[in-house]
C-alpha cells in the first residue's frame, strides 16, 4: 500500500509587465499596489474573504516565482516516480 502524499497548497498572484518596462514605472506600480493592499477598506474586504494579502518588492516576487518553480518541479518528479 502506498503512503498517501500530503500537500499544503497556497495561491498567490502577481502583476507582470513587459521585460523592458522602465524601473521607475515598475516602482510606481508597485507602490500603488502596496498602498491599495494596505488601505483600511481593502484590508477589511479581504479579511471578510479570509484572504491574507501581502505585498512584496520586485526582487521578492522574482525569488518567490523561482522558489515555486523549483518546488513544483520536485512535486512533479516525485509524482512521476510514485507512479512507476
Amino acid at each position: 500500500m502506498r503512503k498517501p502524499i500530503r500537500y499544503v497548497l497556497r495561491s498567490w498572484h502577481a502583476l507582470a509587465a513587459q521585460a523592458k518596462t522602465p524601473k521607475p514605472v515598475v516602482e510606481r506600480l508597485n507602490l500603488a499596489l502596496v498602498v491599495t493592499i494596505n488601505s483600511a477598506e481593502v484590508k477589511k474586504k479581504l479579511a471578510e474573504l479570509n484572504v491574507d494579502a501581502q505585498s512584496s518588492t520586485e526582487a521578492q516576487a522574482v525569488e518567490l516565482l523561482a522558489r515555486e518553480i523549483r518546488h513544483w518541479a520536485e512535486v512533479m518528479r516525485q509524482a512521476r516516480t510514485a507512479q512507476q
